[in-house]
Order: structure tokens, then C-alpha cells, then sequence
């Protein structure tokens, strides 16, 4: 079999050259202050969302949007474009946008504020293009040229960008299956960062587009806000010469409540639509669109685009099969311009000792391997009921789910006896009687949400959810102790759950203040069809009750498996995850930030909430704790990391290592030490610890990537396949590594994907075990998911190889789970605490 030991990472190295073939414009937002100092109160500023969002939708040529302040001061980049704009067109945008929000004794200054001679263009200085610039001119190159798949030529078109370091690319005209369902190809080019070190990304994905519901022609909006794909062929008002967009756009499509129970579809920024009426522009109606959209697809007018969620059904499915993406890298590697190389595939750390011919390395490979064999438990491995049917345990396997179950109290609040039954017969199967399960009836915990009107401190009057049924029943089963609750909520598509009017969230975040840690459980049942006055069943959930039975009651003993399964005796290694909560006021009444450390040492579970206090917590406590406490504010947060890193040596000052594991894109802007252009290796705040940043594919700071046999990409068929492992850049010397060394940690091909084949495509037909295959274009891909590690600190880099080799080991830990998982165990449970303890 084929040794996988190279990744090649889908990103560009670049020579500055490249930057001399993008031009950039800057602009100010004209007299901002001025429109802040006549609107309104002394604290409020201008209603700019609008003004915004109208000026991205009429005039695309426009590519980015910053911060209109930079440090109080107005930001001198607030506007982006590779070709200046003409003022007339903002002039006139603005003159409407007052009219509507200022009265008319203001508008004859403020107009005078955004007169066409006002809008002036300055070239763009090399500090403002140093992100923006590369992104764009790849962007740039490919969006002139034609590309083909499975037959279908198509061109990649400019979509919108709101981030300086990224623009995205949509496939046009759209893939279509036979049975008419509709989609497109996203590229996402991004300029990203390594500790300075600067690269181009490209991400592929697919951009699905709902254009029926099964055998019916009209379709939904999504629950929350639909993010619609417009593209205009021509310019948009026939009263005033705006130029032809030549680019998608985006409008925001949403069911808007307007009493009980009952919901208007409508584009959802009411002052953009009036803005737009102002100047002429009259989009269509969105309920045209949504009962045809197949009439707004492929015209040559407009085109309007409704995404599907990864849940809905739309004839296409989600993931960028490794076959398709190679297919299409190799189009882009053929027309890029000198100066743009692609990466040479990373090497797999474990064979790096086939070219080091050092006994060095060598060895530190071998104490490595032998290190996490010994350090780390092997538990058994959890077989899921399939198709109502349970497989044997082991005894070993027993008696490990006995001791996860620990004889703890599992309460359980059911709708329909189905789910009752399957908790019950998973429940007695896997744990037998170490696990006790107190049944309590409730059917009104799961009743839609509504709201009420609330006038808190006298001011102006809004809606707010009415959770007097949740928080009765939290105090009728109130405890004195911690203890997990799952809870059966309807469908998402029950009809009742309209609009924001599912609990899940709610109870959620409210159960905990009363000693109960929920899981939910959701019903199969979708409520009456009224054309056959039926109960509506998702067939699919129904089928997989067993499942997902069994999955909601692990889920719920996480929090309370004290003594977790991590390390054998000879481990004295302590463990941490740092992960910051951060709400807004929409969410939580007021935003705030919650940095969370979850520790295991000596397979024991503590939680630090370092902003509240120094005390250790056990992880229900710790949840328990969150949901009844508000931020403390007397620290600022640099106090609150010094104080974190001091009880984390301190506490456990007798472990060999310390382990500090961050998601840098969630911590960065707390810890403002983890990002690249802050980070001082000369002044590192710990030095017992060794800190680990991850990053993720958040903001496409992480490159896609498949694995290679060969240490060269030349695209022969069928070559590229999955890749599992730590894999380093070529260009590392691995006799003396600098510690701020990235690698990629890959994770092993998901139990879900195991069969599909490497080389499976959408558009073309593949071979597989011989023989010849249709693409399955409805057919969901999923591939694990590189993660970045960068070690910013610690006490013994001659164990580089070993630090990584745990944090990569870490992801595969998590008992509960049979693949791999995103992060090391401790990072994982950190960031869980959200979602047991907050509402979403």
C-alpha cells in the first residue's frame, strides 16, 4: 500500500514583484465626524449600516469596507478599490441617505459635506496593500481566464469581500444536475500570516443553491438570516447611470415576525430598501423568488441565488472532493504569472529520518513513539447501535463505561415514548446499572418561546423571550449537586419553532443556574401536514433514534467524567486548554468576555474561570458557576492571563511539562501576545509552561491540503489521496528547528468517509477497485482538517518533536468519540463549556 508521507497545503509563496501588478485606491468617509456630531444623542453615531451595505450593492467595484475610525481618528483606507470610483455615483448614494435619517433643516450642510468633489481617491500606500494587494492580483489573474470540470466550462466571477486580506471568486454559469438542482464553485484567496512569514491561500468549497423543495417548485427561507447571491448583468436603475456591478452581490432575505406565530418573508434591511427605492433601484420581490426560483437563475438580468444550509437538501452536497480540488489547482498553477509558486508538499515528521541520515533525530523519533505508547490510556474502542440493532461488549469495554457512568443520576425529560424507550434500552445495553436514569414528565419545557414586552430602567420598550416555563421547571427539580439532564425539544422544522421560538437555547443556558447540565434530544416528529392531516416524520432521525439516544447520554456525561481516561502512571504531564467565551448584548444583555482553562493531570479534570478567581473547579461546578455569575470587571485582561499563567505553575509545579493549548483566532484579541504582529519571542510571559498555538480554518488561516506519495505535486491522476500525521515544511532545517516552527497536524480519515474512495468526483467519472463509477454530485465529503501548531514558548525545545507528537496524539483522545476531533482534549473541553452553559 501507498505511503501518504507528504501534504501538499493548497497555498502560494509569492516575491514582492508580484504586488507591482495591483494598483490600489484609498478613500475616507467624507466628513464622518460631522455626520456623527448632527445625529442624535452625543454618544450615538451615524446609521451607517445602511449607507454601507447600499453602496457594496450598487457599486461592487468598491471591494473592501473597513473601520471607519482607526484609534478615534477617520481611517484614512476606509475605502479599498483597484479603480477609482466616480464621485457622482457616492454623491448621490449619500444625498438619499441623509434624506432619510437627518431631518430636513440639517440637509442642506450635510449635503454640502458629500458634493462629487468631495469623494477623492489617493493611491494607496505599499503598508495598505501589503495584505490586500497579493490576494487580489491572483484574484485577479483567474477571473481571466475559462476553466473546465466534468465537461462544464465555466468562468470564476468576483463575489463580495468585507476583509482586507480576502476576496472570494464564484463559479458562473451554475452546475446542474439532471433533475435541474443548481450549484456553483467557491474559491476563497486569502493573504495570511505565519509569524510574519506571508502566503496566498486558496480554499475551495461548493456554493449550493436551493431552487426546490422536493418535488415542489417554491421554497424556504432559512430560520435565520439568508445570505441571497445577486448577480447583474445590467446596470441597476435606469434613472441614474450606475456602472454594471460585473460581480455577485449579496442581499439579506429573513422571516420577519409580525404577531403570534405569524412571519412575513422580506429583504431584510428595511432603510436599505428604502435607500434603494430613493434612487431608483426596485429589487425584485422575495416572494417571486422564493415561489420560482428556477426564474432568477442563468437570465440575463438578474440572477438571485438562495444558499443552502449544510442541512438542507439541495440536490448537491457539501465538501470539495481532494480528485476535483487537484484538477482545478493545476488549471490555476498553469495561468498564474512568475513570482507565484506553488508550496512544495510538506514532509510527515515520522520519515523525515529517511533524508536526516542524523542519529539525533533518529533517536528523539524513536523516544517519541515510545513515549506516547506508554504515557497514554488505549481505552476501547465504543461500538454505536446501527439500524435498532446493539452490538456485544466486551468486558473491558464494560467496565470502562461503568466507570464513566460512575452511578451518576441521569435525569431525562421525553416528549414521545419512542425517545423514552431508546434512552432507556441504550442506556440499560452500555451501562447496565451504573447508570441511573429518573425519568420526569414535562412536556411544556419543549413549548415554542414567546416573547413580551419589557421596559427595563424606563427606557424604550422591546421584546424579550418569556422563559417563566423553564425557570419553574428549574426550580421544581432544583439540586443541591450538579447533575445531567437531556431534554427532548421538537424538529427545528416544527412549525411551531418559527422564527426564534425554539428553546433549545434558552433551556440551555437557563437549566444550569439550577444544578442541571442539559443535553438535547430532538423529536423525529415535524407537526401536522395539513394536506393529509398526518404527523410529518423526518424518516431519518426516526431511523437513527438508537444513535442519537446514545449519543445525547455520553454527551451528557462528559462534564462529570471526574476522572478522565488520559494517561497511564508513568504520565506526569499536566495538560491545559485555554478558550475565551465572548458574548454580545444581543445574546446575553451585555457583552462580555469569559476566558475559561480547563486542566488534566493525572487523568483529573479542573476548571480556572481566571477572571472571577484563583480557585480550581470541578467541570460541573465550574459550568454551574458561569451560568449564574456575571464577569468580574476589575481586572483588565492582561491581569487575568498573568494571573492564569501564575496558578497554572504554580498548582502544578510538580509535573515534568505543561502543556497550554490555544485556538489562537477565538484568544488573539484577549492575549494579544498570541498574534503575529504583537508576539515577542524576547519577552515571553511564562517560562515553565510550554504554550501551543492552534489555529483552525477560521478566516482560511489554514490551508486545505491532501496527501502525496512524492515530494513533488505533478498532478498525475489519481495520486493525491488522505493524509494523517505532523508534517513540516521543506524548508526546515530539522537539525536546528526555531521554535516558532509551524506544523500541520492532519487528522485520520473520519469513520463517516471510510468508504469513499481518494479519487471520488462530482463532475467526472472515477475508478474505484477496478471499475469505472459515476460522479455522485448529491454525495456530502468531508476530509480532515489540517491544524497549525506554533510552540511561542517553553522551557525544552530540544523535545520539539515530542511537544508536537502530544498535541497532534491529544486529538485523538476524546473517549467519546471514534475519529479524531478539531483539538487536544483540554482545548476541546474549554471551548464545550459554551455550549453547556450559554445559549448560542
Amino acid at each position: 500500500m501507498a505511503r501518504y508521507n507528504y501534504f501538499q497545503p493548497v497555498y502560494f509563496e509569492y516575491d514582492q514583484a508580484l504586488n507591482k501588478h495591483i494598483t490600489g485606491y484609498v478613500m475616507e468617509f467624507p466628513g464622518i465626524a460631522e455626520f456623527n456630531k448632527n445625529y442624535g444623542n452625543q454618544e450615538e453615531k451615524a446609521p451607517t449600516q445602511s449607507l454601507l451595505d447600499t453602496i457594496r450593492l450598487l457599486i461592487p467595484q468598491i471591494q473592501v469596507i473597513n473601520n471607519l475610525f482607526i484609534n478615534g481618528k477617520p481611517n484614512p483606507a476606509a475605502f479599498l478599490a483597484s479603480k477609482e470610483v466616480e464621485g457622482k455615483y457616492l454623491s448621490l448614494i449619500f444625498n438619499r441617505w441623509i434624506e432619510i435619517w437627518y431631518p430636513e433643516s440639517n440637509h442642506k450642510y450635510l449635503k454640502s459635506l458629500c458634493t462629487a468633489d468631495k469623494f477623492k481617491w489617493k493611491e494607496a500606500t505599499p503598508e495598505q496593500l501589503q495584505w490586500w494587494s497579493p490576494a487580489w492580483a491572483v484574484a485577479t489573474e483567474l477571473s481571466k481566464s475559462k476553466y473546465e470540470l466534468g465537461g462544464n466550462e465555466f468562468d470564476l466571477l468576483f463575489a463580495p469581500s468585507r476583509k482586507e486580506n480576502t476576496v472570494e471568486l464564484v463559479s458562473w454559469p451554475p452546475f446542474s444536475t439532471s433533475k435541474e438542482y443548481k450549484s456553483s464553485l467557491g474559491v476563497v484567496i486569502s493573504t495570511q500570516s505565519d509569524l510574519n512569514h506571508r502566503r496566498i491561500n486558496i480554499h475551495f468549497k461548493m456554493k449550493r443553491w436551493v431552487v426546490k423543495r422536493g418535488d415542489k417548485v417554491d421554497i424556504n427561507l432559512q430560520a435565520k438570516t439568508t445570505h441571497c447571491h445577486v448577480l447583474k448583468s445590467t446596470p441597476w436603475s435606469g434613472k441614474y447611470d450606475f456602472p454594471i456591478p460585473n460581480a455577485f452581490i449579496t442581499l439579506e432575505a429573513k422571516n420577519i415576525k409580525i404577531g403570534d406565530n405569524k412571519f412575513e418573508r422580506r429583504w431584510k434591511d428595511k432603510n436599505v430598501i428604502k435607500l434603494l427605492e430613493k434612487l431608483g433601484v426596485k429589487l425584485p420581490d422575495i416572494e417571486d423568488v422564493l415561489q420560482d426560483p428556477q426564474n432568477f437563475i442563468n437570465t440575463k438580468k438578474t440572477d438571485i441565488l438562495i444558499p443552502a444550509r449544510s442541512w438542507q437538501k439541495a440536490g448537491w452536497g457539501t465538501g470539495f472532493t481532494i480528485s476535483d480540488g487537484q484538477k482545478l489547482l493545476k488549471q490555476i498553477v498553469d495561468i498564474l504569472p512568475p513570482g507565484i509558486t506553488l508550496t512544495k508538499p510538506w514532509q510527515k515528521i515520522d520519515s523525515i529520518k529517511g533524508i536526516y541520515n542524523n542519529q539525533e533525530v533518529i533517536q528523539n523519533i524513536k523516544v517519541t513513539k515510545k513515549i506516547i505508547k506508554n504515557n497514554f490510556y488505549q481505552y476501547p474502542k465504543i461500538k454505536k447501535p446501527s439500524q435498532g440493532k446493539f452490538p456485544e461488549l466486551e468486558e473491558e469495554l464494560k467496565k470502562f463505561l461503568k466507570e464513566r457512568a460512575n452511578n451518576q443520576t441521569l435525569h431525562v425529560c421525553t416528549i414521545h415514548s419512542n425517545t423514552k424507550e431508546a434512552i432507556e434500552k441504550v442506556a440499560h445495553h452500555y451501562f447496565e446499572y451504573s447508570l441511573k436514569l429518573n425519568f420526569i414528565s414535562s412536556q411544556s419545557l419543549a413549548d415554542s418561546i414567546t416573547f413580551k414586552e419589557s421596559k427595563k430602567n424606563h427606557s424604550e420598550s422591546k421584546l424579550v423571550p418569556d422563559l417563566k416555563k423553564i425557570k419553574d421547571f428549574g426550580k421544581k427539580h432544583k439540586l443541591e449537586k450538579p447533575a445531567p439532564i437531556i431534554v427532548e425539544i421538537l424538529h427545528p422544522d416544527h412549525p411551531s419553532y418559527k422564527g426564534d421560538a425554539d428553546p433549545k437555547k434558552y433551556i440551555k443556558s437557563e437549566l444550569p443556574k439550577y444544578n442541571l447540565i442539559p443535553q438535547c434530544i430532538v423529536s423525529s416528529e415535524k407537526g401536522i401536514d395539513k394536506e393529509i392531516n398526518k404527523t410529518k416524520i423526518d424518516e431519518n432521525l426516526n431511523k437513527n433514534i438508537d444513535n442519537r439516544a446514545f449519543s445525547a447520554i455520553l454527551d451528557a456525561l462528559i462534564p462529570f467524567d471526574s476522572q478522565y481516561p488520559l494517561s497511564t502512571d508513568e504520565d506526569n504531564n499536566a495538560y491545559a486548554g485555554f478558550y475565551l467565551i465572548s458574548r454580545n448584548k444581543t445574546t446575553s444583555g451585555e457583552a462580555f468576555h469569559e476566558p475559561v482553562l480547563v486542566v488534566i493531570y493525572k487523568n483529573e479534570i479542573k476548571v480556572l474561570l481566571p477572571a472571577q478567581d484563583a480557585n480550581l473547579r470541578s467541570f460541573p461546578e465550574a459550568i454551574c458557576y458561569l451560568s449564574k455569575n456575571k464577569k468580574n470587571k476589575t481586572l483588565k485582561d492582561q491581569q487575568v492571563i498573568n494571573r492564569m499563567l501564575n496558578q497554572l505553575s504554580t498548582e502544578y509545579s510538580n509535573a515534568d511539562e505543561i502543556y497550554l493549548y490555544v485556538h489562537t483566532q477565538n484568544a488573539r484579541t484577549y492575549w494579544q501576545w498570541l498574534q503575529d504582529e504583537k508576539f515577542d519571542k524576547n519577552n515571553s510571559p511564562t517560562k515553565k509552561i510550554t504554550i501551543m498555538r492552534i489555529r483552525d480554518l477560521t478566516n482560511n488561516e489554514v490551508a486545505q491540503g491532501y496527501g502525496l506519495v512524492t515530494e513533488n505535486e505533478d498532478f498525475a491522476t489519481e495520486s493525491a489521496s488522505f493524509a494523517q500525521g505532523i508534517f513540516i515544511a521543506p524548508d526546515c532545517d530539522i537539525n536546528n528547528i526555531p521554535f516558532t516552527q509551524t506544523v500541520l497536524s492532519v487528522a485520520q480519515k473520519p469513520q463517516t468517509l471510510k468508504s469513499q474512495t481518494k479519487n471520488t468526483s462530482r463532475f467526472d467519472p472515477y475508478t474505484s477497485g477496478g471499475n469505472t463509477k459515476d460522479p455522485f454530485p448529491n454525495t456530502d465529503w468531508k476530509e480532515p482538517q489540517p491544524r497549525a501548531h506554533n510552540i511561542l514558548a517553553t522551557p525544552s525545545l530540544d523535545k520539539f518533536i515530542l511537544h508536537h507528537a502530544i498535541a497532534h496524539h491529544l486529538r485523538s483522545s476524546h473517549w467519546w468519540s471514534a475519529d479524531e476531533c478539531e483539538y487536544p482534549t483540554p482545548l476541546s473541553l474549554a471551548r464545550k463549556i459554551k455550549e453547556w452553559c450559554f445559549s448560542q
